[in-house]
């Protein structure tokens, strides 16, 4: 049991342990972004600035304490780039930090770098096609209720007031015509021809005339 747990400290010690999750006492380095607020499907360039006095070993990004990128590093090297690419889940807090080795080829780890916020925007393009993907089909969907709306009201009403309705409109139209008729007969009527007793008259008037 000795030699087993002998074993498994090695494994459990802080320098075994990612430089995201358990930093080191070695200086921070320094991280820069290049731009704070960035789109889905954009790049962002991440720099790490190590200035230390024995050469880097190894550079770790890191993202809301989660390795997302290392590099091996380099003796003639002080800054190392790493290009993120944006998705949707790109938002968070960046950071970095390196790994050197001892003489006796012990990896010590730096503190991380101060951290890095990056936001992610969506594109115009796609909110106003999200939004006219909700409007049309909802104003379809209004139109179609209202006309059935329309016709079941119709229908619900009683069978004695539509035939009343279609009654008065009828006779308005009968009434119309009638009336028409008789005012256009009364214009192109002859006046009354005379009566017999009329031109009897007028007969024994002339007569008498005569006779004087």
């Amino acid at each position: 049991m000795i030699l087993t747990l002998c074993l498994l400290l090695p494994a459990l010690s802080p320098s075994s342990q990612e430089i995201c999750s358990a930093p080191g006492a070695l200086p921070a380095p320094t991280l820069y972004l290049s731009q704070t607020s960035a789109q889905q499907g954009g790049s962002v360039h991440l720099q790490c600035s190590v200035i230390t006095q024995a050469s880097a070993t190894r550079i770790v990004f890191c993202k809301d304490g989660e390795k997302i990128s290392s590099q091996r590093g380099s003796e003639k090297k002080v800054t190392y780039g790493y290009d993120h690419t944006v998705s949707s889940g790109s938002s968070g807090n960046y950071a970095c930090g390196y790994e050197i080795k001892n003489s006796d080829k012990r990896v010590i780890k730096s503190q991380l770098s101060r951290a890095k916020h990056l936001s992610v925007t969506r594109e115009l393009g796609l909110d106003l096609k999200l939004l006219l993907g909700i409007t049309i089909p909802a104003v379809v969907i209004l139109a179609v209720v209202l006309y059935l709306l329309g016709k079941k009201v119709a229908a619900s009403l009683p069978r004695d007031q539509r035939e009343r309705v279609q009654r008065d409109t009828s006779n308005t139209h009968e009434d119309d015509i009638h009336y028409a008729s008789v005012d256009w007969l009364g214009s192109t009527r002859d006046p009354p021809p005379q009566t017999e007793e009329m031109l009897t008259y007028a007969d024994i008037a002339l007569q008498q005339d005569r006779c004087h």
